[in-house]
């Protein structure tokens, strides 16, 4: 007959592995979650890298800038034009193609010496990328 002390080293190595078999499949979830959401996140910003666009003229006194497109492929929702910071146009209908230059209309404002102007993609599933060039006006 096996010893009542020997069945609580039994009983404790049995729990102390069943404990650890726990902790990891918390970890193996989260971990899974986290990359997992990663991964989308990487997958809707990579057609961003495709699309090169840059402020080729914003000049003070106007009330518009002038966007060339280079080469790369992705459609393009629209442009969003910012001026010092905050949002002053969505632009759905001059959408440079290819190799093309447009000039977009700014809300009702117009550019002053040393404002700070960006633009930015949205494209045709309305992910934002990043700003695709910056200038200031001169």
């Amino acid at each position: 007959m096996i010893s009542k002390k020997a069945q609580s080293e039994v009983i404790a190595t049995v729990l102390i592995i069943l404990i650890v078999l726990a902790v990891i499949g918390v970890v193996a979830v989260v971990v899974t979650k986290t990359v997992k959401k990663g991964a989308e996140s990487a997958t809707e910003k990579a057609a961003c890298l495709d699309i090169k666009m840059t402020i080729a003229e914003a000049l003070a006194d106007a009330d518009s800038i002038k966007v060339d497109r280079a080469v790369g492929a992705g459609a393009i929702k629209s442009i969003r034009v910012y001026v010092n910071g905050v949002l002053n146009a969505e632009n759905e209908t001059a959408i440079p193609a290819e190799l093309e230059s447009k000039t977009l209309a700014l809300n009702g404002t117009t550019l002053a010496s040393e404002n700070e102007v960006k633009i930015a993609a949205v494209l045709s599933d309305d992910t934002l990328c990043d700003f695709s060039d910056a200038r200031t006006v001169v």
